[in-house]
């Protein structure tokens, strides 16, 4: 009896490491969440059509995670901002200008409702995004930068 016992409870274990393993296979990066659902609101609720990710333009949002990091840290404030700012300027992804950016505290339990109503969501010309993560005092944020 106590040997049928066993081999239940290791069965009920087995069957519960599984199931916790198939749920993180399913985890899905920040980024192309918010993507994700950006482009639903953009489709759905204000018929744009979807964004796509650029190498480009997440190497400029990256810039602006980086400048948001060390602008807090930094004695030289304004060379960081000077730089910061000229990069941002000269950006140009597939010969398109830089349109808006946003910041994101929390990015992972970002929803559909953060891009309602925003310039984000309603800017019909634009075709690309960037998104890069940071931390600023241990608080998560993304950056999404439109083109």
């Amino acid at each position: 009896m106590k040997k049928i016992r066993r081999c239940i409870a290791v069965m009920l274990a087995a069957a519960l490491a599984l199931a916790v393993l198939s749920g993180c296979m399913t985890f899905q990066p920040p980024e192309d969440r918010a993507l994700e659902m950006l482009n639903n609101v953009r489709t759905q609720n204000y018929g744009l059509q979807p964004l796509t990710r650029n190498a480009e333009a997440d190497s400029y949002a990256q810039q602006t995670v980086d400048f948001m990091e060390t602008m807090l840290y930094t004695e030289e404030l304004g060379t960081v901002l000077a730089n910061w700012s000229m990069n941002l300027a000269c950006s140009s992804v597939e010969g398109r200008g830089y349109k808006t950016s946003m910041v994101v505290f929390n990015p992972d339990r970002i929803t559909e409702d953060k891009f309602f109503d925003q310039e984000v969501a309603t800017n019909g010309d634009a075709a690309y995004v960037g998104m890069a993560c940071g931390s600023l005092l241990k608080l998560k944020f993304m950056i999404i930068t439109i083109y």
